[in-house]
């Protein structure tokens, strides 16, 4: 009988967010092995609860009255939990989630528990004195805790805690998906030629959220002899300085399909976060596995050392317009460089896997029974 594996995690698919991608990949790639039987606990970011499967897997979204302080506000989540953790022989958490630490804290399952530990609280850590018994409960309960990488394990004050238990587990996509263009890729990849010229651009991709940057990354850029795509942002998003509006391509949101072809279509890559909620930066794995040299900052978090500093790419000081700016007419002059970076930037991508990550899960979840 194959092992009942619940995901408990805070938003899901449609949601686009690193946690809530590497979670789909978990759950749809662990759902094609006979050993287990696995299912989705998150919570709707706004309005009714609802039950349905999504490539295969169950998923439970349970009704919220919307999101503050980026933790999701839901009663219903609570009878949710108690009801789906009966079911199961393994909860799997992904902290942080205040809201699922809490509904463990009042139910107490007794349940085999594997955390997986993406980020220390940040943005909301003058409230953390408050979350702090509740967390360390379930990180006590843990029979294993995975930290996103050895980064992360090393200078997380709460891992530390927990040293034992710690069993570091890189994150992974499909690599693939990336490197290899399919058609349809080719097909969107002509359009966007025709449409946009020769270039040169230079690819930022993400979120528009308070720690990504973008707003050094458009001082950094005045005067750029270059255009720079702002894949999954609108211009209703962000500030834009008259002096670099023109070199702005805004491409709102794309589909998960189509995303591959964008990569291809740019020089480098760019990911200007300046706070250390940029835990990982997943991003820089589709560009590296896209062939893309990236910049980066040098946040005290796993983002530098997933893409290294004079060898996939180049990294700078958070914040820092002038260095960013000198970075970018670096890769921008110097196109030998660039193929360097790039070359080493495919093999580091192989470091990324979704097939390791989702094999290295499936050997923690078996070491319990």
């Amino acid at each position: 009988e194959p092992l009942k594996i619940l995901q408990v995690t805070k938003l899901y698919t449609p949601w686009i967010g690193g946690v809530e991608r590497i979670v789909q990949e978990l759950s749809e790639g662990l759902r094609n092995d006979s050993r287990f039987d696995v299912r989705v606990l998150c919570v709707a970011s706004r309005g009714a609860g609802s039950s349905q499967i999504i490539n295969g897997v169950p998923v439970r979204r349970s009704a919220s009255f919307g999101i503050l302080f980026g933790m999701p506000l839901s009663l219903s989540f609570f009878l949710d939990f108690r009801r789906a953790v009966s079911e199961v022989d393994i909860i799997h958490f992904h902290e942080p989630f205040p809201l699922a630490t809490l509904a463990w804290f009042f139910f107490r399952p007794r349940k085999k528990i594997i955390v997986t530990y993406h980020a220390d609280i940040v943005r909301q850590r003058i409230l953390f004195p408050l979350y702090r018994p509740f967390l360390f409960s379930l990180l006590r309960a843990a029979s294993f805790i995975s930290p996103t990488s050895p980064v992360l394990q090393s200078y997380s004050l709460t891992l530390s805690h927990f040293p034992e238990k710690l069993r570091p587990i890189p994150l992974g996509i499909p690599l693939r998906k990336f490197s290899h263009l399919t058609e349809r890729h080719n097909e969107l990849l002509g359009k966007l030629k025709e449409r946009y010229g020769a270039g040169p651009f230079i690819l930022f991709a993400g979120r528009p959220a308070y720690y990504k940057g973008i707003p050094t990354l458009f001082e950094a850029f005045r005067g750029i002899p270059a255009r720079l795509i702002l894949l999954g942002v609108s211009e209703s998003d962000v500030t834009i300085p008259s002096a670099v509006r023109p070199n702005l391509i805004f491409t709102g949101k794309v589909s998960d399909e189509d995303l591959p072809a964008y990569y291809h279509f740019a020089d480098f890559f760019v990911l200007p976060s300046t706070k250390p909620a940029e835990a990982f930066g997943l991003v820089q794995v589709e560009a590296m596995a896209a062939g893309l040299p990236v910049i980066n900052t040098a946040l005290p978090t796993a983002v530098p050392w997933v893409s290294r500093h004079n060898e996939t790419g180049l990294t700078v000081e958070p914040g820092n317009v002038s260095e960013l700016r000198g970075a970018i007419l670096t890769l921008l002059t110097q196109p030998k460089l660039r193929e360097s970076f790039a070359c080493t930037a495919r093999e580091r991508a192989n470091l990324f896997s979704s097939d390791r990550m989702i094999s290295d899960y499936a050997k923690l979840y078996e070491s319990l029974f």
